[in-house]
């Protein structure tokens, strides 16, 4: 993933950068990766800034290599067998803030 293109991407992860892009500047809550592929997600909130120099549109329409984020993106969803995002911030089209969830437990010691 490194080095990825998108259209080499597997549909799944073709799907969530083009929602990224489409969201341009916002973030999706209840992101889960499954087995390192993104499953479902939740409520899509897109921030929206009046003014008329304001960009509320999708991003720009990328072909070339995917931006660096999205290679730490695929080593969060790699680093178990369920990761659960609770928010998933986006800026630019492109991700820029993850609020990984893990499972309680206890302290020993």
């Amino acid at each position: 993933m490194r080095t990825a293109r998108k259209i080499e991407l597997p549909n799944p992860w073709t799907k969530l950068v083009e929602l990224c892009r489409e969201i341009n500047f916002g973030y999706i809550e209840g992101v889960q990766f499954q087995d390192g592929l993104p499953t479902r997600y939740g409520p899509v909130i897109k921030t929206v800034m009046p003014g008329p120099n304001k960009n509320n549109g999708p991003a720009t329409a990328f072909d070339g290599s995917l931006k660096p984020q999205w290679a730490d993106v695929y080593d969060v969803a790699q680093s178990a067998t369920l990761v659960s995002v609770r928010r998933f911030e986006v800026a630019h089209g492109n991700p820029l803030k993850l609020h990984v969830e893990r499972e309680g437990g206890e302290f020993h010691g």
